[in-house]
C-alpha cells in the first residue's frame, strides 16, 4: 500500500515484514523498493510516524537506487548505449570495421564486432590486469603466485578452491581497479584461511585497510553482473 509522509509526498511501500523483532527498520533494496521491518502487532499509525521521521533519508536512497539502475543495464550493441568499464561510465560509439578501442569516455566498437568477440576482449583486458596484480599482492602476503582462471559466474566475484587455485568472474572488468584489487586480496587470503573469521579479515585489512568501502561498492553495484 501507500503510506503518506506529508501532504505533498506519497511513497509506495513494497513490503512490510513482521517478526518478533523489537524495533522498526527501513531499507531500500537494489531495485529502489522500500522494505519495512516491523514487530508483530505494531500499528499502521506507528509505522507511518516512523517513516515520516526518515522521509529525507528514504527519498535520497530511493533516488540513488534509481540512478544506479538506469546507469547499469544489460548492454545493447547500439550507438550511445551506456556501460561501466573499469568503474567509469562510458558510452558505446559504433564505427565501421571490427576493431575495439577504449577512450576516457567511450568504448569505440567496430560494427562487425560480435557479442562473443566483445566478451573475449573484456576477458583479455581483465586477464592482463590479473596477471600483473595477483603476483603483486601474493608477494605482499608472502605467497607464491597461484594459478588463476576466469569464470562465468554471476553469483560470486571470485573463489579459491581446495588446490589454492584462484578464479575470478570476468565481469570484474566493469568494476574500478581498486575494487578488483579487493577481490584479488580476498581470494589470496583464502589460501591460508578458508573461513571468514576475525583472523581472515585482519589479513585482508593489513593489505587494504579500507576493504569495507571497496566491498560496499560491490554490494551497491552488483547489477554489473547483468551487463553481459
Amino acid at each position: 500500500g501507500r503510506v503518506c509522509y506529508n501532504r505533498n509526498a506519497m511513497i509506495k511501500i513494497a513490503k512490510i515484514i513482521r517478526s518478533r523483532r523489537r524495533t522498526l527498520a527501513v531499507e531500500i533494496n537494489r531495485e529502489g523498493q522500500v522494505i519495512v521491518r516491523a514487530p508483530y502487532g505494531l500499528s499502521k499509525e506507528r509505522i507511518e510516524y516512523f517513516l515520516a521521521s526518515r522521509q529525507d533519508w528514504i527519498a535520497s536512497h530511493v533516488a540513488k537506487a534509481a540512478d544506479e539502475k538506469r546507469a547499469i543495464q544489460p548492454l545493447e550493441l547500439r550507438e550511445g548505449a551506456a556501460l561501466l568499464l573499469w568503474g567509469k561510465r562510458r558510452t558505446l560509439h559504433l564505427v565501421p570495421g571490427e576493431n575495439i578501442f577504449l577512450t576516457q569516455e567511450q568504448l569505440i566498437l567496430g560494427e562487425q564486432v560480435t557479442l562473443p568477440k566483445l566478451i573475449q576482449y573484456f576477458q583479455e583486458e581483465l586477464g592482463t590486469y590479473l596477471r600483473e596484480r595477483v603476483p603483486y599482492f601474493a608477494g605482499l602476503l608472502g605467497l607464491p603466485a597461484p594459478q588463476i582462471k576466469l569464470s562465468q559466474a554471476r553469483t560470486r566475484w571470485g573463489y579459491c578452491n581446495y588446490r589454492n587455485q584462484l578464479g575470478f568472474c570476468w565481469r570484474l572488468v566493469f568494476c574500478p581497479p581498486g575494487v578488483i584489487d579487493y577481490v584479488i586480496v580476498h581470494e589470496l587470503c583464502h589460501i591460508r584461511n578458508k573461513s571468514h573469521n576475525r583472523l581472515f579479515w585482519q589479513a585482508v585489512e593489513e593489505i587494504l585497510p579500507d576493504r569495507k568501502q571497496r566491498e560496499q561498492w560491490l554490494k551497491t553495484n552488483r547489477r554489473v553482473m547483468i551487463v553481459l
